[in-house]
Order: structure tokens, then C-alpha cells, then sequence
């Protein structure tokens, strides 16, 4: 529909591989494993994050029913 649209963003496209020297390949499987550690990163934040969350609810009942008297 508005693929002429000068606002919107360019999306490089990787080269092939086939034209790839040998360092270019190590260099984007170096790039690749980074992207990789800071999905991992992200995940681990997201999982400790849900993880106190989480503790506050399933504390939330235990710690009512112990103060009755």
C-alpha cells in the first residue's frame, strides 16, 4: 500500500552467503552470538521479574491467614 513511504524504516537486507569471505562470516556469527547473550539476558530479567511478582501474590494469601487470630 505505502511502500514508497520515505518515513519508514529500511530494512537492510543480509548479504548472501555465498558471497561472504571467510572473516564476514565469523565476524556476523560473532555479531549473532551477541544478539543471542542479550536475548538470554533479557529473558533471565523478564523471568526474575515475573518471579517477584509471582512471590507477591502466593505470599499475599499465606501471610492473611497467619495473622488471624
Amino acid at each position: 500500500m505505502f511502500d514508497d513511504d520515505p518515513f519508514a524504516p529500511q530494512l537492510k537486507k543480509p548479504r548472501p552467503m555465498e558471497l561472504m569471505s571467510i572473516d564476514e562470516l565469523e565476524a556476523r556469527i560473532a555479531a549473532l552470538n551477541e544478539e543471542i547473550a542479550q536475548c538470554r539476558r533479557a529473558i533471565e530479567a523478564k523471568e526474575a521479574q515475573r518471579n517477584v511478582a509471582e512471590s507477591l501474590f502466593t505470599n499475599r494469601g499465606a501471610g492473611a491467614a497467619s495473622r488471624e487470630p
